[in-house]
């Protein structure tokens, strides 16, 4: 696992032509850090963070069609969720069984910012994408 800050350009194009954002330059502006997995320069899978005032997201999580099903996306959110917490995230619904082996749970008492994105994508982006987004979070309890 090695921390870039989008220097590669594949992981920029990847998340401009697939990820279904508002504005998918918000991603590129605002990830405190992206992880990837690399194997002689060739990107394998990647993540990235955000920070909304002293919480974390987990924004994109993306693995390579021909590199799938290898566990890159375990092991770059299993990391992801040692460093920040709590975490949020926004995905579908058929997606809430492979964040939960992570920890996560379904939560819709999200940070405003969570939200408002939330809010948003299932206003707009919803009818073009053809599905809802739902909010989770990762966090250990304390006490």
């Amino acid at each position: 696992v090695s921390s870039h800050v989008l220097c590669y350009p594949s992981v920029v194009w990847t998340i401009v032509s697939h990820v279904p954002v508002l504005d998918f330059f918000v991603v590129l502006r605002n990830s405190i850090l992206v992880l990837c997995i690399s194997d002689s320069g060739e990107v394998l899978s990647f993540v990235s963070v955000k920070k909304h005032t002293g919480h974390y997201e987990l924004w994109t999580v993306y693995t390579y069609p021909q590199h799938r099903s290898k566990g890159y996306a375990s092991e770059l959110i299993t990391h992801v969720v040692a460093l920040y917490q709590p975490i949020w995230l926004l995905c579908k619904r058929q997606m809430l069984p492979y964040y939960e082996k992570f920890g996560f749970h379904e939560n819709n008492n999200e940070l405003w910012m969570v939200k408002l994105r939330k809010k948003l994508f299932n206003i707009f982006l919803k009818p073009i994408w053809g599905y809802p987004l739902v909010s989770m979070v990762y966090k250990i309890n304390k006490g």
